[in-house]
C-alpha cells in the first residue's frame, strides 16, 4: 500500500503544481519501486494538461486496458480526468489484493472474477474496443465485491481501505452515469416528474485526491497491520506476466516490464512480447495479463514528498 499510496502523492502533487497536469496511464508497469522501497509513478509520455484536453475536439482514449476507467471504457464521458486516473489507482490496488492477499472470494473463482473486471473486451465491427461492463458492475453493483457481496480482504487496514474507494467511486460514477443517461422522447412527458437522484460535486469525496490521500495515510498509520505477515502466495501462477497499453481503437500488443524477484543491479527484465492475431469477432476479447508493480531503477517520474507513518 505505501509504494501506492507514494505514486498517488507524486499523482496529486503533478496534478496541483503542474498546471492540472493528467497521467492518463496509471497502471501497475507504471508504478516502479525505488532502492528505498518507496514507490515512483513513472512513464508520463501520454500526459496531458487538462486545459489541453478539454480544448481538443477529438479525444483519443489511451492507457492500460486493465487499468483503464470504467468511464471511459463504456463511453460515459469523453475527456480524461484526475477521477479516471484516481480510479485506475483503485484497480491497481484492487488487482494486487485479489491475486497476492488472502481473501475469501470463492465463487467466482479468482482467476474467473480477475479476467471479468480486468480483461474483458468486445472488438467491434468498426474496429474500435469496447469493455468495461464488469468494471461498472463492480461499483454499481453491491453485490458484486460490494458492501453487501461479503466479499472482505484478509488484512484490516487493507479491508477499510477498500471499503471506503469503493464507496466513494461508486457515488462518484453512479452521479456521471445519471447524467449521461440518454432521455426517451416518446415518454419524456411521464419521466420529466421523475428525474435522476443528482447531489453536488462538491460532496463527492472522489472530487479531487484530498479525502483518497487521507484514507491512504490513516490506513498506512494503523497498528492492525500483519505484524508476523506469511509471504503472498499467487493465486494464479501460471498467468503471463505482461500488459497491453492500448489504444481504443488499435490495440497494442506491447509487454510492460517484469521484475525478477531482486535484481542486484535494480534491472528489469522484460517479457518477450507476444504475437496475436486481432480479429473482428463479437465475443469477447482476451487481452493480455497484467503486469505486477516492478523493482527497477527509477531513470524518471515523480518523486514522492517522505510520509511521516
Amino acid at each position: 500500500m505505501q509504494v501506492v499510496y507514494d505514486a498517488f502523492i507524486a499523482h496529486q502533487q503533478a496534478y496541483q503544481r503542474c498546471n492540472l497536469l493528467i497521467h492518463r496511464d496509471v497502471s501497475a508497469k507504471n508504478i516502479l519501486i525505488d532502492e528505498n522501497g518507496r514507490g515512483v509513478l513513472n512513464d508520463w509520455d501520454l500526459a496531458k494538461h487538462e486545459g489541453e484536453l478539454k480544448r481538443r475536439r477529438r479525444h483519443e482514449k489511451t492507457g492500460t486496458w486493465q487499468f483503464m476507467s470504467c468511464l471511459i471504457l463504456q463511453r460515459h464521458h469523453s475527456i480524461h480526468t484526475i477521477q479516471d486516473d484516481m480510479e485506475s489507482f483503485i484497480y491497481v490496488m484492487l488487482y494486487h489484493a485479489l491475486r497476492y492477499l488472502e481473501h475469501n472470494l470463492r465463487d467466482p473463482p479468482t482467476p474467473d472474477i480477475l479476467g471479468q473486471i480486468f480483461d474483458y473486451a468486445i472488438l467491434k465491427p468498426d474496429g474500435t474496443f469496447y469493455g468495461g461492463s464488469f468494471k461498472e458492475t463492480l461499483f454499481v453493483s453491491p453485490t458484486y465485491l460490494g458492501s453487501q457481496s461479503g466479499f472482505a480482504i484478509s488484512s484490516v487496514p487493507f479491508q477499510s481501505w477498500w471499503r471506503w474507494a469503493h464507496k466513494a467511486a461508486s457515488r462518484w460514477i453512479l452521479h456521471h452515469i445519471a447524467k449521461t443517461e440518454p432521455v426517451d422522447e416518446l415518454l419524456s412527458d411521464i419521466d420529466e416528474d421523475d428525474p435522476p437522484p443528482t447531489i453536488s460535486v462538491e460532496k463527492l469525496k472522489f472530487r479531487d485526491h484530498t479525502a483518497m490521500s487521507q484514507v491512504f495515510a490513516k490506513c498506512l498509520a494503523s497498528n492492525r497491520w500483519p505484524v508476523n505477515e506469511r509471504p503472498p502466495v499467487d493465486a494464479v501462477p501460471d498467468a503471463d506476466i505482461e500488459s497491453s497499453s492500448v489504444n481504443l481503437k488499435r490495440p497494442s500488443g506491447s509487454v510492460g516490464p517484469l521484475d525478477d524477484g531482486g535484481s542486484a543491479d535494480g534491472s528489469r527484465k522484460r517479457s518477450q512480447l507476444s504475437d496475436r492475431s486481432w480479429k473482428v469477432r463479437s465475443e469477447p476479447v482476451q487481452f493480455p495479463s497484467h503486469t505486477m508493480i516492478t523493482r527497477g531503477r527509477v531513470n524518471r517520474g515523480i518523486s514522492h514528498e517522505p510520509v511521516k507513518r
